[in-house]
């Protein structure tokens, strides 16, 4: 259910990058070494896109840019989404 609910986010995402026109987007996705989060990293990465992979800790994510950011107090969260479509 999570994969395919992850592949879903993802297929929306591929439907507003061709209204938009662009190759790629650059997504950054929260709770990415989460149950869901991490699935919907390798989704985008699958589609081309782009990942910031955002953890409390900043922990390294294969194939994606980590970015550290605690989303409950807000710090780090601007500097994680920065350059992010």
């Amino acid at each position: 259910q999570t994969v395919r609910t992850c592949r879903k986010v993802v297929a929306d995402s591929c439907a507003v990058k061709r209204l938009l026109r662009r190759e790629t987007m650059r997504v950054a996705v929260f709770g990415a070494r989460g149950r869901t989060g991490r699935h919907v990293v390798e989704e985008l990465r699958r589609a081309g896109h782009e990942v910031v992979a955002v953890t409390r800790r900043g922990d390294p994510i294969e194939g994606a840019t980590p970015a550290t950011a605690n989303p409950a107090t807000g710090e780090g969260v601007e500097h994680a989404v920065a350059g992010c479509d």
